[in-house]
């Protein structure tokens, strides 16, 4: 009976083994053959690149959290890295608790704060397999108790700040910050760079507050903090840039670096620029909108009824503007007569005074030939308006990745819509027109500002027709807000019934490791591009070889049993 046991086992180890040695083989990418010198054994052997990285961002150094807060505990990585453990340390030195052993690599970790509380806490993010793809904070955090007494106090979570304005501000004069964000409360308080008060900070309500910066603080960047009073805090991320200005504006708007006109001959264009005062000197009457390269230029879009002189687009005739008002000035350009395209540029000067320092304004009019549609057979002119019917939902997609979305309109008016020809109909950006997108695809037709044409070559007057276009995500993840109407070019825009938007939610994709293909054959993608070496494959010679290199191995383990029994 023991024999037959003995045997029993020995032949299921024989068995078994090969099974479990194969999957080793294969699980650690070793691929292991013995080959007389005839042969001609070849295969692909692939080496995956191990790197990556772990970089802790929240905690990383300064942060005060209360017991019993919520926080999230954030990172980023580079690399493959799919699932992460989070420890803490509570003394410089001292041992590792774990928070959580694996969590998915999504750079963000949502953390009830324990005890106890201390002044010396540390976290460490590592990639759960791989111990060398690790991080620490920069700098200690502190955790405080939440007061109360007892156990019976209430814990309110850390302040948090969304949103500051302006982001960049003069050291001429105070400036007051309007400050958005969650969880303030009655008493909360800022700071520069957290020793920096800012002394008058104004609660308003648990999402708004405001503070004043001083003057005279040193021209570099600056980190807002805020607190509560029970001493829970957070950093915002964006720098405060403080910088020493004379003549400085900013326009308060996000326009396009060229901002278009498609006109006809003599037609106008008409937009209005916010401007900031930025400097320490009050703009008043002097104010101008001038010519640049060269400096005082007669400009071919000069509008007389409007324009002070040929060099002066805009004339400013309100009161004085001191550091931080904002003004909003017209800008009307006129078509040439000749088709064409044609290109201005543009600063704020106070003439007698100085050029201000400023982005440059670039102003392109597209001039068309005059072109007027063929009457109807009443005899009247056709007509272009729309009727927005339906679109796709908003999408979801990954930074870098693209999206495919479609919007149908209703031909209201009398002109059938064309693809193409004089005046074709298209479905361009508004809000404001002809800017250029920040979601523009490859497949777009004209600058990043003209999407596509309707799917049907001709959309007849009481028809649908459907735009379908695709966007392409920016690698910043976040939500985009992108606004579509329809042109008939060198024609006119379609009224506010012809647009529509989309808000995009880019996020960030999900890791994926690789795998190599255990009977040869292609690599699936990876984030990380593995170094190959390329050799013939005669995949049935190469298995043949390798099982009879294992069936040695496994007789000599055989063999081995036996002995022992």
């Amino acid at each position: 009976m023991i024999k037959q046991t003995q045997k029993f086992f020995v032949r299921l180890l024989e068995r078994e083994l090969m099974t479990v040695l194969a999957v080793l083989i294969a699980g650690s990418f070793v691929w292991w053959a013995r080959a007389s010198d005839t042969a001609n054994v070849t295969f692909s052997l692939t080496v995956e690149n191990p790197g990556g990285s772990v970089t802790v961002l929240t905690p990383d150094g300064g942060e005060s959290w209360a017991i019993g807060s919520s926080q999230n505990i954030t990172w980023e990585t580079t690399g493959t890295v799919t699932d992460v453990l989070i420890e803490i340390q509570r003394t410089t030195g001292g041992s590792w608790t774990t928070i959580v052993a694996s969590t998915t690599n999504d750079g963000s970790y949502p953390w009830t704060v324990t005890q106890p509380a201390t002044s010396q806490a540390s976290i460490r993010i590592t990639e759960v397999g791989d111990g060398t793809v690790t991080d620490i904070s920069d700098a200690v955090f502190s955790i405080v108790s939440s007061g109360g007494g007892g156990g019976g106090g209430v814990v309110y979570p850390a302040p948090a700040i969304d949103n500051v304005t302006p982001s960049t501000i003069s050291n001429r004069a105070p400036v007051t910050l309007d400050i958005r964000g969650v969880n303030f409360r009655e008493g909360v308080y800022f700071r520069l760079d957290a020793s920096v008060d800012l002394s008058q900070s104004t609660f308003i309500n648990d999402t708004t507050a405001t503070a004043v910066v001083p003057a005279g603080l040193a021209a570099r960047d600056w980190h807002l903090w805020v607190f509560n009073t029970d001493g829970s805090n957070t950093i915002w991320g964006t720098p405060i840039t403080i910088v020493t200005t004379q003549y400085d504006a900013i326009l308060q708007q996000d326009l396009p670096a060229v901002i278009r006109f498609y006109l006809h001959p003599s037609e106008t264009g008409r937009i209005v620029l916010p401007f900031t005062n930025y400097g320490n000197y009050t703009w008043d009457t002097r104010l101008k909108l001038g010519t640049i390269e060269p400096d005082d230029h007669n400009s071919v879009l000069y509008h007389a009824p409007t324009w002070p002189t040929r060099n002066r687009a805009i004339g400013y005739t309100g009161g004085p503007v001191g550091y931080g008002s904002t003004i909003e000035l017209p800008l009307t350009v006129q078509a040439p007569l000749q088709a064409g395209t044609y290109t201005d540029k543009f600063k704020l000067v106070l003439d007698g005074v100085a050029w201000l320092t400023m982005t440059p304004i670039t102003v392109e009019v597209i001039v068309s030939s005059e072109i007027k549609p063929p009457p109807t057979t009443g005899g009247e002119e056709l007509t272009y308006s729309a009727k927005f019917v339906a679109k796709s939902p908003n999408p979801r997609v990954t930074a870098g990745g693209e999206a495919e979305l479609w919007v149908e309109f209703e031909n209201t008016g009398t002109a059938p819509w064309r693809s193409s020809g004089l005046n074709p109909v298209r479905l361009g950006t508004t809000h404001v027109r002809d800017r250029e997108s920040r979601l523009a695809h490859s497949t777009w037709i004209i600058n990043r500002n003209r999407v596509a044409t309707a799917d049907d070559t001709i959309v007849e007057p009481g028809e649908i027709g459907r735009f379908a276009f695709k966007v392409q995500a920016p690698t910043r993840t976040g939500v985009y807000r992108e606004w579509f109407g329809l042109v008939a070019e060198f024609k006119q825009w379609f009224s506010v019934s012809a647009e529509t938007r989309w808000d995009i939610s880019v996020v960030r994709p999900t890791a994926v490791r690789s795998l190599v293909p255990s009977t040869g054959g292609s690599q699936s993608p990876a984030p990380t591009t593995p170094a190959t070496q390329v050799f013939q494959d005669t995949t049935e010679q190469l298995w043949r070889t390798i099982t009879q290199g294992i069936n040695q191995v496994l007789g000599s383990i055989g063999s081995l049993f036996r002995s022992w029994f």
